[in-house]
Parts: structure tokens; sequence; C-alpha cells
């Protein structure tokens, strides 16, 4: 049973001194491929860079509501034939804005005050 156990503790040193061994080697030859893979060029990319001005512009498409508006209309149909205003100037209250084509209505007047001095006279 000695010999036994004395072959068996032998064979597991010898194994391990072969395993330790196998290590080693590999070791050495890792080392002396990365040396070789050190001094090989490497590739290198490059770019060259220039400067140049960037446009701030922004393109939309959309639509502008103002914040207060004004929707002008006439008591009297007629005919507008003068603007009294400039577009985007301010306007007080009972300023003359618009003319209106007012010969018709000048004749309507006149003729009602004819008519009024006829029948005074009578």
């Amino acid at each position: 049973m000695k010999t036994s156990r004395v072959l068996l503790f032998l064979g597991l040193v010898l194994t391990g001194i072969v395993i330790y061994v196998n290590k080693c080697h590999n070791k050495q030859t890792k080392s002396q491929s990365q040396n070789q893979k050190s001094q090989q060029p490497m590739m290198v990319n490059g770019i060259v860079v220039i400067s140049q001005s960037i446009e701030d512009n922004i393109y939309a498409s959309g639509t502008l509501l103002a914040n207060e508006e004004v929707e002008i209309r006439n008591e009297i149909p007629g005919r507008i034939t003068g603007i009294l205003f400039k577009e985007g100037n301010k306007v007080r209250k009972g300023d003359l804005l618009l003319t209106i084509y007012d010969s018709d209505l000048l004749a309507q007047l006149k003729k009602l005050q004819l008519q009024r001095d006829v029948a005074q006279k009578t």
C-alpha cells in the first residue's frame, strides 16, 4: 500500500510540474507575440478639420395671429374713396378713417333741404 501511495503522490507532483511548465511556456509565447505586435506600425485614420460658418436660419410654415384685431365695417354701403390713416399707426377715438363716395347722399340732402324750404314758404 505504501508503494501505491508513493506512486500516486509522484504522479500528482509530475502532473503539477507539467501544468506549471506549460503555463510558463504559454506566458512566454504571449509576451513575445505582444512584443512583435507592438513593434509593428499602427494604422491610424485622420480627418482634416476646416472651420466654417453655420447658418442659424430656421424655416417653418405656419400662421401668425395678432394679439389684438379690429374689424372695420361701414354702416352705410358704398364705395371707399379715401383711406385717411397709415397701416400700423395709432388712431384716436373720433378720428376720420375713411371717406365714402357720397355724391348721391349729398344730392338727397339737397333735395330734402329744398323740400323743407318749400314747406316753410307755403
